[in-house]
């Protein structure tokens, strides 16, 4: 159980779910949509004996989408586009669902490396002026990937819902290198399932295709040996919600594939890391080669591991040395996991923006004090 002054540990670094829960603790015990819904106003009002709500916040959208909700998401590729509805996210994050005070807890929050200045500092402000935070540390989810994998330095390649990046980290400081960043991620993939799946004579929706990806598809070490040898034509069953049985065979390669065929528009991913590595100072590159960690999603393919250090090895510089690819086994939140580490340690107190701090500079202070990030 945490204590009364535990930190709480908000993570709201991808676009699509909220993790939150106290320091200390192995996984975080809230994890609901990022997602707003405000009843449509049709020009009259509801009687208040309903008891209703005029806003919903993550699982409540869906169990109230009868009422015909305008939804919207604060984030769009992981950066914040709507803060007022960002603010009530977190809101039902830390007092509805964790059921704590902040104005009694030190609050960690993930935040991502490509995020700007003003994007760090609007969070810093809503935290202090409407949370009433006592102290406030946000840290880059690319770092604290790494330090889950019990590193500090190394390559992040994390591949979520709608974006893939590619962070290097040396002694926990992000690398901030631009572009780092391409805007495909395992939505695309779960989009091109179905396409697949629709050639084949199987129509199915976007849940269900999420779930095929999830549980059947996986990365071969050689893609076109996988072909050549006939592997990938062993069908897999899948039993659809009406007990219908499809059999998925190449669908089960084709989308976690693009990966290394060239993200939509983007590279292929072990050429991105290749070219990262390369753009950073000359001295670490033999540490980067030798710590590359995946997270995400999308990065949790079977095989995708083995694979990956093959590809990257291939076009890796020799001075390199060996490639040593990592895929963290933090279940599907590294990041978050990462920062209750991080917030448990002793001298986590003196890291933090203190309120009187806040008070004292406003939201400036956090470019000062949370230097988590070497921008080039």
């Amino acid at each position: 159980m945490p204590t009364e002054q535990a930190t709480l540990v908000l993570d709201n670094s991808g676009s699509w779910r909220v993790k939150a829960g106290f320091a200390g603790e192995n996984e975080p015990s809230v994890i609901f949509p990022s997602v707003v819904g405000r009843v449509k106003n049709y020009g009259y009002q509801i009687p208040l004996t309903q008891n209703l709500k005029d806003v919903y916040i993550g699982d409540e959208v869906e169990a109230n989408m009868h009422r015909g909700l305008l939804v919207s998401h604060p984030t769009e590729n992981s950066l914040v586009r709507h803060w007022e509805d960002m603010e009530k996210v977190w809101d039902h994050a830390l007092c509805n669902e964790l059921k704590a005070e902040p104005e009694d807890h030190p609050l960690l929050m993930v935040d991502r490396a490509d995020h700007g200045r003003d994007s760090r500092r609007m969070t810093t402000q809503i935290v202090f002026e409407s949370f009433n935070v006592p102290s406030f540390y946000p840290v880059y989810a690319e770092v604290l990937s790494i330090f889950a994998s019990g590193r500090t330095t190394g390559l992040n390649i994390h591949s979520s819902d709608t974006f893939t990046s590619f962070t290097p980290v040396y002694e926990g400081i992000a690398l901030q290198h631009r572009p780092n960043r391409s805007q495909f991620g395992g939505r695309d993939m779960t989009t091109y399932l179905q396409k697949c799946l629709s050639w084949n004579g199987h129509e199915v929706d976007t849940k269900v295709a999420k779930d095929i990806k999830e549980s059947l598809c996986y990365i071969p070490l050689d893609y076109y040996n996988e072909f050549a040898t006939g592997a990938v034509y062993k069908a897999q069953p899948y039993t659809l919600p009406d007990g219908q049985v499809i059999l998925a065979a190449d669908e089960r390669v084709r989308p976690p594939q693009m990966l290394f065929e060239g993200m939509g528009a983007s590279e292929e991913a072990h050429c991105s890391a290749v070219n990262m590595i390369h753009r950073c100072p000359e001295f670490i590159r033999v540490d980067l080669a030798a710590n590359v960690v995946l997270s995400g999603g999308s990065m949790r393919f079977r095989g995708m591991q083995d694979r990956m250090r093959s590809e990257i090895q291939d076009r890796a510089d020799p001075k390199w040395g060996p490639v040593r690819v990592v895929a963290l086994d933090e279940g599907r939140y590294p990041a978050w996991t990462g920062g209750s580490l991080l917030a448990s340690i002793s001298t986590f107190s003196q890291m933090s923006i203190s309120a009187t701090e806040y008070n004292e500079t406003g939201p400036s202070i956090v470019d000062r004090k949370c230097i988590s990030a070497v921008m080039e």
